[in-house]
């Protein structure tokens, strides 16, 4: 197995979990209004939610990031208690999961996308928010995608005697990149699943802390 090929794999990886997370977000949607602890349910939902999002920064699927994201701050309005459940809020849900369900399958198998346009402005609307223009997807499969919080770039390294295929992954996130509630340890516990990962920090006082705490973590 070459090195295009392991991150391929890890790729088919991140999809199967999706389906999980998709499936997860139907499950509990479709029984929230009668369950008598709703806040489970939607944390359930916003970790579902943000799974996936954190695996797409990882893999540089930015559309797919976009609408987690999105999908994220509405949520949050609705575990903070800002906001109650009720019928057309589950409707308007079932809707943003079945969309990312698409780009899933966009990333996935090369499949279209519709307009998104409808999407957005149903969930901007709990944020009084009108429909941001560069919220709209990039549907030109062949551009590729950058997210200005985490750049992605594996590279192969030459170890002699090398038994399993290695990747050196640069990891510069910015400030922002935590602002939206994501964190660079979460990525390193899921390459930790697909096999043994090494961290190392540098001069950067805070890369040498998140090394550190890493490490504890693994432990």
């Amino acid at each position: 197995m070459n090195d295009q090929e392991g991150l391929e794999e890890i790729r088919q990886v991140f999809f199967q979990e999706c389906e999980e997370h998709l499936s997860v977000l139907e499950d509990e949607l479709g029984s929230i209004r009668t369950s008598p602890d709703k806040l489970s349910k939607i944390n359930t939902i916003f970790r579902s939610v943000h799974s996936i999002k954190g695996g797409a920064a990882a893999f540089g699927m930015e559309n797919l990031v976009r609408l987690a994201h999105l999908f994220e701050e509405v949520l949050e309005k609705f575990r903070s208690g800002l906001l109650d459940i009720d019928q057309s809020s589950v409707e308007i849900f079932l809707k943003a999961t079945d969309f990312l369900s698409d780009i899933v399958s966009f990333y996935r198998f090369g499949t279209s996308l519709s307009d998104s346009n409808e999407t957005y402005a149903d969930l901007n609307h709990y944020l009084n928010d009108g429909i941001d223009p560069d919220q709209n997807l990039i549907l030109n499969s062949m551009v590729p995608e950058e997210i200005d919080e985490f750049k992605f770039q594996p590279v192969k390294i030459d170890i002699v005697d090398q038994k399993e295929n290695t990747f050196f992954f640069e990891i510069n996130p910015k400030y922002s990149f935590y602002s939206n509630g994501d964190d660079v340890i979460n990525f390193l516990v899921f390459l930790q699943k697909k096999g043994i990962i090494e961290v190392e920090g540098s001069k950067n006082r805070w890369l040498m802390r998140l090394a550190r705490d890493f490490r504890l973590l693994a432990i």
